[in-house]
């Protein structure tokens, strides 16, 4: 999914290495061999500042707030958000929550310092960092009121409880408007959604029409309210 957005935008993805930790060498050598900026996406102090306006952003929204749940991979995010809620309203706790699978900020902790771990393949591939950085362990771990670990099972079954919130009534919604187009559907299916997007839905309708304009009616019906719309 991040791979497809990001070339979505026009950006050059390479992808070397098994984990993040080679894939951080590789690139650290290309930027040397061009003569290009590397930029660590969990521990460059602007990347922790910019990620503390999600903090902000939560005391904005919800003043009262008692605790905020940060997923933990490199530790770049919960550090931002920390200082930045801890800051302006101390009182707010501060949950780290990492996978099992990939526990590295966990065992920074105990060390007290970055150090390596073994990772396995993990749901939740954005966390599965084997070190994490350190200014964001340096920043985050005096902020940090509790770390909790979790397993590979919670993350299913919490991605599958989002799922099920975000996609009822959107096959229900699509077929009244097919119907108030004055289109006959003869049947209709779904599939899973595409690889880029779990909380989408891929419809297959097969449907009689009047003629070809009233075929142009419909596909303009469902442009206005569908990003991906295709009339065989």
């Amino acid at each position: 999914m991040k791979i497809s957005l990001c070339r979505s935008y026009g950006v050059t993805v390479i992808l070397k290495g098994n984990n993040i930790a080679k894939a951080k060498d590789y690139a650290m050598r290309f930027g040397k061999e061009k003569g290009l900026k590397y930029i660590n996406g969990y521990d460059a102090p602007d990347i922790l500042a910019g990620q503390g306006t999600i903090g902000l952003e939560i005391l904005e929204q919800v003043p009262d707030v008692d605790a905020v749940l940060v997923p933990v991979g490199g530790g770049g995010l919960i550090a931002g958000v920390a200082v930045a809620i801890k800051t302006l309203k101390p009182e707010c706790h501060i949950i780290g929550i990492e996978t099992e699978t990939c526990a590295s900020f966990t065992a920074a902790i105990k060390e007290g310092r970055p150090i390596a771990v073994e990772t396995s393949s993990t749901l939740a591939d954005g966390l599965a960092v084997p070190t994490v950085g350190g200014n964001s362990l340096k920043t985050a771990a005096p902020m940090i009121d509790q770390i909790i670990t979790v397993s590979e099972e919670v993350i299913a079954l919490s991605i599958l409880r989002l799922i099920e919130v975000e996609r009822p009534g959107g096959i229900a919604e699509l077929t009244t408007h097919i119907a108030h187009s004055g289109v006959d559907q003869d049947i209709s299916t779904n599939e899973p959604g595409s690889s880029t997007d779990v909380f989408s839905v891929k419809v297959k309708i097969i449907a009689e029409t009047r003629d070809r304009t009233h075929v142009q009616e419909l596909e303009a019906l469902l442009k206005e309210k569908y990003k991906n719309v295709t009339i065989l």
